[in-house]
C-alpha cells in the first residue's frame, strides 16, 4: 500500500506536507545556524578590526587549511547536486559547511586570540569572511534576499558574487 503525503491548501495552492516541513526546517536552520555564524563573524570583525576584513595575513592557525579544504569539498558537492537537480541534497551540503564554519569559530577561539594579541586572529577573521562570501553565493538560488544582505555586510558588490569565484580564497 502506498502512503500519500498529506497536502495542505494555502491560498488556492496544494502543498505537499513534506514541502511545508522542509521550508519550516530550512527557515529554522537559516535563523539559527547561518544567522549565528553571520552575527558572530560580523560582530568580531567590527570589534577587532573596526569593520575592515583583515587581508595582511602572516600567520595561520592549524585549522585554516582544514576549513579551506572542507570548503572546496562542499562547493563541489553542492555543484554536483545542483547540476543533477537534487536541490534538497545541495542545501544539506551547504548547511554542513555552515555547521563546520561555526565549529571553526569554536576551534580557533578568536576571542582568546584577540585577548592575547595573536596575529592568527587576522587569518581566522579572513577565513570566516571568506566562508560567509562562499555561503552567500551558494545560497543565492535559495534565499536571494538574505544572500544579498550577507554580501552587503561583507562589502561585496552583488556583481562580484560569481559562482566561479568560489574556489578562490583571495577574493575579499
Amino acid at each position: 500500500m502506498a502512503v500519500t503525503p498529506k497536502t495542505t491548501t494555502t491560498d488556492n495552492f496544494n502543498i505537499d506536507a513534506r514541502t511545508v516541513d522542509f521550508v519550516e526546517r530550512f527557515n529554522s536552520d537559516l535563523a539559527n545556524d547561518l544567522g549565528n555564524l553571520l552575527n558572530r563573524t560580523i560582530g568580531m570583525i567590527n570589534k577587532y578590526y573596526g569593520g575592515e576584513i583583515p587581508t595582511d595575513i602572516t600567520t595561520t592557525t592549524e585549522f585554516d587549511s582544514v576549513i579551506q579544504e572542507f570548503a572546496k569539498e562542499q562547493i563541489t558537492k553542492v555543484e554536483e547536486y545542483m547540476d543533477s537537480y537534487h536541490v534538497s541534497a545541495a542545501i544539506q551540503e551547504l548547511w554542513k559547511y555552515i555547521a563546520r564554519t561555526n565549529k571553526y569559530i569554536d576551534e580557533t577561539a578568536p576571542w582568546v586570540l584577540a585577548k592575547e594579541g595573536k596575529e592568527e586572529l587576522k587569518s581566522v577573521m579572513f577565513n570566516l569572511a571568506e566562508a560567509l562570501r562562499k555561503i552567500a553565493i551558494m545560497s543565492l538560488p535559495f534565499i536571494p534576499e538574505s544572500s544579498k544582505k550577507i554580501l552587503n555586510q561583507l562589502g561585496i558588490d552583488e556583481k562580484d558574487a560569481i559562482w566561479d569565484s568560489l574556489y578562490n580564497f583571495d577574493i575579499i
